[in-house]
């Protein structure tokens, strides 16, 4: 179970007036003050710990992609451009098929203007 955003916020904003003090401790007085149940707080504090986790890890993948970059370089090769996330395929096929449906209506329009009535005429 997550901590809600509006619980979430306010954890925040106490944790922040405390100095960021590691770990976390927010005094039961705080909390009681904020309405935050103990159970939440303690979900906030895990949810914080593997954030931490994940900037660590994220960090450290980094590093790796920076050396074998840096070895790439060194042998006079580029490294391969980052791949796009599925968000940023989603958003390009989104462009390409508005941009496609833009060029479809103007010839549309083109077609029609080049129309006259005595084409009609028979």
């Amino acid at each position: 179970m997550s901590v809600d955003d509006d619980t979430r916020s306010k954890l925040l904003g106490i944790w922040e007036a405390l100095g960021r003090p590691e770990p976390p401790d927010i005094p039961p007085e705080a909390l009681i003050s904020e309405g935050i149940d103990v159970e939440d707080y303690n979900e906030w504090r895990l949810d914080l710990e593997d954030e931490k986790i994940r900037a660590v890890k994220l960090r450290a993948d980094a590093a790796v992609v920076d050396a074998r970059e840096a070895d790439l370089r060194a042998r006079g090769m580029e490294p391969m451009p980052p791949r796009r996330t599925p968000d940023e395929i989603a958003e390009i096929e989104r462009r390409e098929q508005e941009a496609d449906e833009r060029a479809s209506r103007r010839r549309e329009r083109a077609d029609q203007a080049e129309w006259l009535p005595e084409d009609d005429e028979g």
